[in-house]
Parts: structure tokens; sequence; C-alpha cells
């Protein structure tokens, strides 16, 4: 089993443990992830109009915003491992309070708990995520990386795959039970953590006390921002991951719109969500195993991260002519297929130049604060183009095609800044 491992992944001697806790570890993330999505979209449909959805949106930019601010603070008081694991202890409390309230909420319905069970799935996914990218990147070196990173995200796509079809469990056992799955999936995270914590790579002496007096420079600084201004491989990579969650919250509006108006029955549109995410996950995994690694290889970064805004493309136009079921789930393929697999390794290749000192503040940064901001963007563009405007679900294709145009602008400039970036950095080495 080690040798084949070896062979076809070309994960070599004294890598396996690691890599094979990574996949796990990021699987049962995911798992829970796609669970509480499918629980979360098909109640708030049911019980609310799909036009309040760009107001959920943007409470979710709001809170996000509040926690990454709060996270960063803390996040340079205390080590990474430490940080992770009370973010998973109050992960797993949360799901047991809501686990207690989902029960109750079946048969109230209250509104309060729609919304705020939407905006902590939305920030669980970003947090979660975020952390896990976080931890690669100190775990593995580049060279590693760009070996490893593709058959680590594959389980982040496995975890999709069984995530969704498995809720598809809410007809047997309840829907107010599937949290308890997640509960259970998200203690192994804990225990992973420590495991994955024990074994990292040691760090030389010498270069442990460079990032300690790195990082104290960095907190005199003048703050985040200024990093960010003194860094167009930084803006670039920040104005690439906001306009392409602009991109997906107009996206996930067509979907979801399609999908409600088509699809009546509370229970068949959970199955119908979970269904889909999963098949979405099936793709992404054959895309992840045999296709990002040799694309990585053979064409670079740059181009790998065209693959998703222009498959978005087809989509939206295909949604804009024609405004059908199979329109919407096309482009819903379209995203879901490249987001987790080319273009998520790509983005985190873009992040190796970045100093391990500034890192986790950066990335953090980038993936809250950043995505929370841009979701915001989105649902604020969205009430001005539905409730100003007039427009149905299929001529939000407009607006797509439009950010898209800039996603592929900032593509171009930071194909530029990453090499620049990466030079810089082996001169400070």
């Amino acid at each position: 089993m080690r040798k084949l491992l070896q062979k076809l992944f070309d994960i070599r001697e004294g890598e396996i443990s690691s890599t094979l806790l990574m996949f796990s570890y990021i699987f049962s993330v995911i798992f829970c992830l796609v669970m509480l999505k499918s629980i979360r979209d098909s109640l708030f449909l049911d019980r609310l109009s799909v036009n309040e959805l760009p107001v959920v949106f943007i409470l979710v930019a709001i809170s996000a915003a509040v926690v990454s601010t709060i996270y960063s603070r803390y996040s340079q008081r205390v080590s990474l491992n430490v940080m992770i694991r009370w973010s998973l202890l109050i992960i797993i409390s949360n799901l047991v309070i809501f686990w207690v309230l989902l029960r109750f909420y079946l048969q109230a319905g209250d509104r309060w708990f729609l919304y705020t069970f939407y905006v902590w799935v939305a920030i669980f996914g970003v947090i979660s995520t975020s952390q896990f990218w976080i931890l690669a990147n100190y775990i593995f070196n580049a060279r590693q990386a760009k070996r490893l990173f593709g058959i680590i995200g594959a389980g982040a796509i496995s975890g999709g795959i069984f995530g969704g079809y498995l809720s598809q469990l809410a007809t047997v056992y309840g829907t107010e039970n599937l949290p308890l799955l997640c509960i259970l999936l998200m203690s192994f995270c804990l225990l992973m953590l420590e495991v994955i914590w024990r074994r990292r790579q040691s760090i030389a002496p010498g270069q442990q006390s460079r990032r300690k007096r790195q990082l104290k420079q960095d907190q005199n600084a003048a703050g985040i921002f200024r990093l960010f201004a003194d860094s167009r491989h930084l803006l670039y990579l920040a104005g690439i991951v906001g306009v392409g969650v602009i991109v997906a919250n107009l996206v996930d509006f067509q979907y979801k719109a399609v999908v409600k108006e088509i699809i009546t029955d509370k229970d068949q549109r959970t199955a119908f969500f979970g269904f889909w995410s999963s098949n979405l996950s099936i793709i992404s995994l054959a895309i992840q195993l045999f296709f990002t690694s040799r694309i990585l290889r053979s064409f670079g970064v740059g181009p790998s991260l065209f693959f998703l805004p222009l498959g978005i493309l087809g989509g939206a136009a295909a949604l804009l002519f024609f405004p059908e079921l199979w329109a919407a789930i096309f482009v819903k393929v379209a995203d879901g297929s490249f987001k987790q697999s080319i273009n998520k390794a790509g983005l985190e290749l873009l992040a190796l130049p970045i100093p391990s000192s500034i890192k986790p503040q950066v990335k953090s940064f980038i993936d809250v604060f950043i995505d929370s901001f841009a979701t915001g963007i989105g649902g604020l563009l969205l009430i001005v183009c539905t409730s100003v405007l007039g427009m149905s679900f299929s001529t939000i294709s407009y607006p797509v095609i439009f950010f898209i145009g800039l996603w592929v602008l900032l593509i171009v400039g930071v194909r530029r800044e990453y090499v620049q970036a990466f030079r810089t950095a082996i001169e400070k080495r």
C-alpha cells in the first residue's frame, strides 16, 4: 500500500503519515460543511423568499468581518496549533447547541434561527478551511506543496462527495439529527490536529529565530493593511479572491432561485442540493487526481487560474439564453468543479512566496475579511439588480460576465508579481 501511494501520487518516504492525516482532516471539514449547507439552504428556501438571500449575504459579510478582526488579533498572540484547537472546540460546542435548537426549530420555524444558522455555517466554512491551509503551508515546504497539495485537496473533494450523498439520511433519521454526525467528525479533527502537530517537521534554530524577529517587526508595523499596500502580489491575490467571491454569490443566487422556482417540495429540494453537491465533488475529484498536478506542472500557476472564470462564463451565458434548471446546474458545475480543484491549488501556490512570519495573518485576512467584504458587495449588488433594476435571475448573468472580465485582468497581473515575489523570497533567504 505504501509503495502504491508513493508511485501513484509521488508521496515520498516520511510524508505518507502527514499526507494521510491532512487528507482525513480536510475530508472531515468539507464533509461537515456540505452537509450543513444542504440543511441550511433547504430550510431557508422552504420558509423564506429567495429575495432575502442578498440580505443574509450582507449579514454574513458583517459577521465575518467582526470574526476576522477578533481572529487576527488573537492569532498574533498564540501559536497556530492553540488557535486551531480552540476554534475546533468552539465549533463543536456550537454544533451541539444548533442540534438542540434544530429539533425545536422544525416545529417553531423561527426566522432568527434561519438567519443565525445560515450566517454561522458560512463563517464555519471560511474559518475552518482557512485554518487548514495555513496549517498545510506550515507543515509542507514549497517543493512538497507542489507534489502533495493535489492529493490533499482530493480529501476536500472526497468529503464533499460523501457529505452531499449522506445528507439524504435526513429522510431516514431526520434533518435535526444530521449535526450529530458533524459533531463526531469535528471531534476527530481535534484529535488529528494533535497528531499532525507532533509530526510536523522541525524548524532549524536559526530559521526559527529569524521567524520570531520578523514576526516582531510585522507586529510593530502599521498593520495588515500596510502589508497589502506595500505588495502588489498581495493586492492582486486579494483582488482575485474578492472578485471570485462576488461572482460565486451572483451564481449561487441564480442557482437557488431556479431551484426554488422549479422544485417546490422541501425534502426533494434537500435531496437535490445534496445530490448535486456530491456530483460536483466527484467531478472535482477527477480533475484533482488526474489533471490538477499535470496542469500546474505543464502550464504553471497563472494559466491554471483561468479555468474557473472561463468555465463560469460559459455557464452564465447558457443561463442567460436558456433560463432553465439544466442551465443553472451547468453554471453551478462550472463553478464547483474548478473551484475546489485547479483553482484552489493555484491559489495556495500563489501564497507560497509570502513570508512564513506573516502568512497566517495574510491568509486569514484574505480568506475571512476579503471573503466577507466581497460577500457584502455581492449582496448589495443583488439588491440593486433585483429590487431596484428588476432584473430576473437569468439577466444576473450580465454583471457576472462583467466581473469575470475583471477577474481575468487580475490573473494576468498576478502572473508577473508571482515570479517577482518568489525571486524576492529567494534573495532574502
